[in-house]
């Protein structure tokens, strides 16, 4: 070839050269392009390679959680979780405008019933608004389950881990989803002496998994955590005191800071969280059971007892099992107990102890468990212990040291545990067992009384329990200051009303100022002695709030669930001569009163109201109707779905779709109807169902009905279905890419800069917004309570939209729980 500025070039080696630079640029080019969708499916390349390798870690992880799950609840021994379960469900907090094109359906118990997450046992029964676990943690990364003691949160944390480790039925975003289910007792002692907050999680779990997946157990961790992959299930959070509560909440946020992409959902007291809220954790009031849900459960029971203990025990000893239809004829469901209270009474019945109390059914449970060997007294000074140390766990030692009693009671049993050891073959170096103290802490370890924890701590299995067994040690309950913010301490008050039910002692804890702690005495008194002095106390206190017209309803709907979940005899007698008062309140309080308690004496006073002439009487019939499984309340719901006025058919289509059994084949039936407002109540109500058939239902209406009102209805549903929680992502928005306060704040002149609080725009909202900036402002500052924000939200209980008043109340309950600044009523 010729040369070129003085240089020889090959023909054959230029061209090759120049193609060759050609294809390089070329591919270059193309794979700058694709670049983005390239390093994608490299990053998914390496995630799916690392979980191959980290398979069966991930393996053993599910398998424990599922494993333990099944044996975390009181009647392990007897039964797995899922023989017995009642599915637990969250109450949904109330919902602000999704936007101008808020295309939510009107619920008539939202107008009518206040949020009242304080009294779950009485809004539960009334149709209140439910999520399932899966579907809550489908709308919020970070929860707090809520709730008394007994009231299941262990459970529903159990119940779920097991659903996750299986993954059956499973929606898309859960299939992937890796439960890690601990108790915080067993990672608080690595807490302090920890650099990366996984730590602690590592070497928590490292006590229950296999040795052969310990190896690789760090880096599944870091990498699910990283990843958004893992659920933490924190069991515990609920049994600290408040001066302990403050390390659990700062090693939370150390781990939410470090992996932001973390599930968590955790148990909490319903008396404080701390700081819990500001980390961004939601407080859903755990739900409690309704009549026809406690039905259930003693069904189930009956059957199980009988198909594994029943029987059997029959065919040896010629005991004839009690039958399922006369259990069921015995209990009476009307009282309001937790589901661990239902357990222990169930239990205490069939198990042939004749217990008319929870209280007896309760020493029964103890009696069974740890027999004559192991005194009450004993194990009463040993509760006092935990809670007069305020710890939730105490070591061995620390045991032995406070309690002397321990001491003079293993002395009984030194001799022949001395003589086993002797005689055992296998006895090697001494142990535990080798100190006379631990001989009766280790019966209890054997029995399910006690469990250990991490740095062989122990602590009571159920603290309900141990303040049962602390009540009983004590002559004279300590003085508090205040409302008891410790649920251990709130729980022995509990049973100490129980076991000493008169006057003074009682008198002198409630006596102060706050509403608040009258209203938790009635919660106090619910295992009391039905002509007990305490009741009678309370039913003055609390009457002048009801017969006179509250300063604003909320107040008196606390005071109606707060006495009618008292379990009181008396109240029956009360409401039915309310259902015929001359004010309306004093009429709704005494239908919805009767409906709770299942009265059947105020029956067919129940169905006159239906034509009261007050719009919200004639509602709360209808809804007091639906508690009962009478042919004639169902029938007159039925009626009022097809006759009422437009609020009262709404009521009872809400009524059948929530509350009565049957009620879905009624609303099916109610969609072929002639009458046009009959059937657009009928597509209302099919909207509330939780069933795979309703949105194709509703299209098929929308389409296919021949009155333009129900196909706009089942429309407006379909919407109401898409939108139902939008609301609830948008905790995550930062404040300045909120569009409804950029709105606010244009209009007030006033700009958002990233990153600076907003906490005098939200207060300018509560005063000078409108109801919707109202409503939207609130949702904001549940995520980030404020003692300014209190003042102006007790103006709200008084305003004229009942929408308002009612998020201003949810509101300053969440505020009370974060720190005890508000009270839920003036």
């Amino acid at each position: 070839m010729r040369s070129f500025l003085g240089l020889q070039l090959d023909r054959l080696s230029f061209w090759i050269g120049f193609l060759t630079g050609t294809l390089f640029w070329f591919v270059l080019s193309r794979l700058g392009k694709e670049w983005p969708n390239l390093r994608e499916g490299l990053k998914q390349w390496f995630k799916h390679f690392k979980q191959r390798q980290l398979a069966g870690t991930e393996f053993a992880i599910r398998q424990d959680a599922l494993r333990r799950a099944q044996r975390n609840h009181l009647a392990a021994n007897l039964f797995a979780l899922d023989e017995v379960i009642i599915p637990p469900r969250l109450l949904a907090p109330p919902q602000p405008p999704t936007g101008e094109s808020d295309t939510r359906l009107p619920r008539i118990h939202e107008q009518l019933f206040p949020p009242l997450p304080q009294w779950p046992e009485f809004i539960s029964r009334f149709g209140a608004t439910t999520l399932s676990l899966i579907q809550a943690l489908s709308q919020w990364q970070r929860i707090a389950i809520v709730g008394k003691p007994g009231s299941g949160k262990t459970v529903a944390l159990a119940h779920l881990a097991s659903i996750l480790a299986r993954r059956e039925d499973l929606p898309s975003f859960a299939t992937n989803l890796t439960p890690i289910f601990l108790h915080y007792l067993d990672i608080e002692p690595f807490i302090s002496s920890t650099v990366d907050p996984l730590d602690p999680i590592y070497r928590a779990l490292t006590r229950f998994l296999p040795l052969t997946s310990q190896p690789r157990l760090l880096s599944f961790l870091k990498s699910a955590f990283m990843d958004g992959d893992a659920v933490l299930l924190l069991d515990g959070l609920d049994e600290l005191p408040p001066e302990m509560l403050n390390t659990a909440t700062s090693y939370l946020q150390s781990l939410l800071t470090n992996y932001p992409y973390t599930r968590l959902l955790l148990s909490a007291s319903d008396l404080y969280l701390d700081g819990l809220i500001e980390l961004g954790i939601e407080p859903l009031p755990l739900a409690a059971w309704t009549h026809d849900q406690v039905e259930a459960f003693v069904n189930r029971w009956s059957r199980l007892w009988n198909q594994h203990i029943g029987i059997p025990t029959s065919q040896k000893t010629n005991i004839v099992p009690l039958d399922d239809l006369l259990v069921r004829g015995w209990v009476d469901t009307t009282p309001t107990y937790s589901p661990l209270e239902w357990t222990l009474f169930i239990w205490a019945l069939l198990a042939g102890d004749l217990s008319s109390t929870v209280p007896d059914a309760i020493d029964a449970y103890i009696n069974r468990l740890c027999g004559p060997s192991l005194p009450v007294t004993s194990l009463s000074t040993i509760a006092h212990t935990f809670i007069e140390s305020r710890k939730p766990a105490l070591t061995p030692r620390e045991i032995e040291q406070a309690v002397s009693e321990l001491q003079i009671a293993s002395v009984a049993s030194s001799s022949n545990d001395q003589e086993q050891i002797v005689k055992s073959p296998t006895s090697t170096s001494p142990n535990r067992s080798a100190r006379p103290g631990n001989r009766i802490l280790l019966a209890l370890l054997d029995a399910g009384l006690l469990r250990e924890h991490s740095n062989e701590r122990l602590a009571f299995s159920h603290p309900y329990i141990m303040a049962f067994l602390a009540a009983r040690h004590l002559v004279v309950l300590p003085e508090t200051p205040g409302l008891p913010l410790w649920s251990a301490e709130d729980t022995l008050v509990y049973h100490f009303a129980a076991l000493h039910p008169e006057m003074p002692w009682f008198e002198k804890w409630i006596n102060g100022d706050s509403v608040h702690t009258l209203y938790r005495a009635f919660y106090w008194a619910r295992l009391t002695p039905r002509n007990a002095p305490i009741r009678s106390f309370l039913m003055k206190r609390i009457l002048p709030t009801l017969q006179s017209e509250p300063e604003n309803p909320e107040a008196g709907f606390e005071g109606l669930a707060a006495c009618a979940t008292t379990n009181d005899p008396s109240l029956t007698l009360l409401f039915r001569q309310w259902l015929k008062a001359n004010t309306s309140a004093h009429r709704l309080y005494a239908a919805l009163g009767c409906g709770f308690l299942r009265d059947s004496g105020a029956l067919k006073d129940l169905i006159v109201l239906l034509n009261d002439s007050e719009e919200m009487v004639r509602v709360g019939a209808c809804f007091a109707l639906a508690q009962y499984r009478d042919p004639l309340a169902e029938e007159a719901v039925l009626r009022a779905l097809t006759f009422g006025d437009e609020a009262l058919r709404l009521a009872a289509a809400e009524a059948l779709a929530n509350i009565i059994p049957s009620g879905e084949e009624h609303l099916k039936e109610a969609l072929s109807v002639e009458d046009l407002l009959t059937r657009r109540a009928a597509v209302i109500g099919i909207a509330n169902l939780q069933a795979p058939w309703v949105a194709e239902e509703l299209e098929r209406i929308a389409v296919e009905d021949s009155q333009w009102v129900v196909r706009n209805a089942a429309t407006q549903a379909l919407e109401s279905l898409h939108q139902a929680h939008l609301y609830l992502h948008r905790s995550t928005i930062p404040p300045h890419d909120t569009p409804w306060l950029i709105a606010f704040a244009a209009k007030l002149g006033q700009g958002i800069t990233p990153g600076e609080p907003v906490d005098s725009l939200l207060l300018q909202a509560l005063i000078q917004g409108n109801d919707n900036e109202k409503l939207s402002a609130m949702a904001m500052i549940r995520a980030q309570p404020r003692s300014i924000y209190v003042q102006p939200l007790k103006t709200l209980l008084h305003h004229d939209n009942p929408e308002v008043r009612h998020m201003a109340y949810y509101t300053l309950w969440a505020l009370s729980l974060s720190e005890p600044i508000a009270e839920i009523t003036n």
